[in-house]
């Protein structure tokens, strides 16, 4: 894909820049540095949904209203690219596809029969299946995730339908522009991972995704209540395009409550976050509206198995029980974990 590859390089060079006060020691991560940590107390914001105007004036949030087609980096107070607002192609071409794909998305949930932990979960009330390589949760190495046969065969028939191979492709080179040094770190995981396990499936061709998991929302109604994906790699960027007819200006904004950011998001656009340590949520959408969206990630769990030359934490630490120096090179890795992955970010200006 040379043409979208220029076309997102060629976007860098008049990106406009959202300013953040954040930096890494703002964040709060697991000891390991892998991924990020469960809500607290202190943190915890009620599971509802949020309307414009109580975000904007009771919780003093800022607007940015992005017109969903050019990107804009947030950068933090250190200059680091944390994410973006990738945008889309120019052209009715890319939007047509976007369209086909709410449409597909909106057929399939009609002609479905979901299980009722698809129909609605703790990140809200919408019909919602992921697909893909997996590990955490209990599982003794990484598996492909387990669907009844028949909506595996649907999975597998949305993965090659070519609507979702160019949104994958398109993310998957912003991803690779804006952050090429993680990028390049969830190539080289995935390509260990398929090539050492002869069971684990991609969803797409290696060319359109570096992820490991993909999640189609089926909606009718996506909105997403305020979570942070603490299981994905803590420094690690997970791909959201909103899909669906719905009113951008109204409904439908992305929340990035540690920022106070709420940002338009128009249906055909893709943003890419740290949603391991960033908590979002959207905002819900006008009656008679529908929103849908897909959003690809990788569980911080496989970059761990492989760090680990494919074993898990448990075998690693019993072999070596006695052995003291491995054992300070392995305290020595989770104390500067973090640090070493989200300083690869890119520096915005450098």
């Amino acid at each position: 894909r040379p043409r979208v590859k220029k076309f997102v390089r060629d976007r860098m060079a008049s990106a406009d820049p959202i300013r953040i006060s954040m930096a890494p020691s703002d964040y709060v991560v697991t000891s390991s540095g892998w991924s990020g940590v469960r809500d607290t107390a202190s943190t915890f914001i009620p599971a509802r949904a949020y309307y414009l105007p109580e975000l904007l004036g009771v919780l003093g949030m800022r607007e940015i209203e992005w017109d969903g087609e050019s990107s804009r980096p947030l950068v933090d107070r250190e200059r680091r690219v944390v994410g973006v607002l990738g945008g889309r192609p120019r052209g009715s071409e890319y939007l047509g596809l976007t369209r086909e794909a709410a449409d597909v998305l909106e057929q399939t949930r009609n002609q479905g029969s979901f299980q009722a932990n698809q129909q609605t979960g703790r990140r809200g009330d919408f019909t919602a299946v992921t697909s893909g390589i997996s590990y955490g949760n209990g599982r003794q190495a990484p598996g492909n995730l387990r669907l009844r046969p028949t909506l595996l065969w649907t999975m597998h028939q949305l993965f090659a339908m070519s609507c979702f191979a160019r949104i994958s492709g398109f993310a998957n080179s912003l991803f690779r522009t804006w952050n090429p040094d993680v990028y390049r770190l969830y190539e080289a995981t995935l390509d260990a991972l398929v090539d050492n396990h002869d069971a684990l499936r991609r969803n797409f061709l290696r060319r359109d995704s570096v992820f490991a998991a993909a999640t189609f929302n089926f909606g009718p109604n996506t909105i997403t209540n305020p979570h942070v994906d603490t299981l994905n790699l803590a420094w690690g960027w997970c791909t959201i395009t909103a899909l669906g007819p719905f009113d951008p200006t109204r409904g439908g904004h992305l929340v990035l409550w540690d920022l106070g950011l709420v940002i338009r998001f128009p249906p055909g656009s893709t943003i890419l976050i740290p949603s391991a340590i960033l908590r979002h949520s959207n905002v819900p959408i006008q009656e008679g509206e529908r929103r849908y969206s897909f959003t690809q990630f990788s569980a911080a769990g496989l970059f761990r198995w492989v760090d680990n030359n494919f074993r898990s934490d448990a075998t690693v630490n019993e072999e070596i029980r006695d052995d003291p120096e491995a054992q300070a090179d392995r305290a020595r890795a989770r104390r500067t974990r973090w640090m070493t992955g989200v300083n690869s970010f890119m520096r915005f200006g450098a």
